[in-house]
């Protein structure tokens, strides 16, 4: 069972424009700094901290088999499923979207279901031989927390104020910091 990032967020919780505020930068000479490392580097250190993807991405979870009921999708916030396919001697088969359905009411995990009176199918007896895309994230910049953004806009302010560290024993600690995002973080094991 493995769980790839098939297209990651095509925006940023966080804009450029809010974090040069943040950090009190006016001009543009590090603007590519900003928005190629302290932004993105801010969202997967909020993602890692979270244990769920932050704004709207595609995942692809595979399996061996299908079990015999549900599917844990391995992530938390998942928002619709994409695809489900497998390999069936030798050739890919699609499962009908009508044959299955998304339980994500639980906050800390997601599960693709069968619809009623529906089994799965087998597949080949083969590794990688079932694959479930899927969509997770809370949606687009706007719908992600402000608990989360001030997070990494203090996160983004740290790492700049800080870029002549040597390691992280050289930065300033960010008291309490997590207290802004630990509403809306996974603390069950998935």
């Amino acid at each position: 069972m493995a769980l790839k990032l098939i297209t990651p967020p095509t925006q940023e919780p966080v804009t450029l424009a809010e974090a040069k505020a943040h950090c009190r930068v006016t001009g543009t000479d590090e603007d590519s700094l900003f928005t190629s490392f302290y932004i993105p580097q801010a969202r997967a250190m909020a993602e890692a901290e979270l244990r769920r993807p932050v704004c709207s991405q595609t995942f692809e979870l595979t399996l061996d088999d299908f079990p015999e009921l549900e599917i844990n999708l391995q992530t938390a916030g998942v928002t619709s499923i994409t695809s489900v396919k497998y390999i069936a001697s030798g050739v890919e088969q699609t499962i009908a979207s009508t044959n299955y359905g998304l339980d994500n009411a639980d906050p800390y995990e997601s599960w693709l279901i069968p619809a009623a009176n529906y089994d799965w199918p087998t597949p080949d007896d083969a590794a990688n031989s079932v694959r479930v895309r899927f969509v997770a994230g809370y949606g687009t910049p706007a719908d992600v927390p402000a608990g989360i953004k001030q997070w990494m806009l203090l996160h983004i302010a740290a790492a700049y104020e800080n870029r002549g560290a040597l390691n992280e024993r050289d930065m300033k600690p960010l008291a309490f910091l997590d207290t802004l995002i630990a509403a809306e973080r996974v603390w069950k094991a998935i």
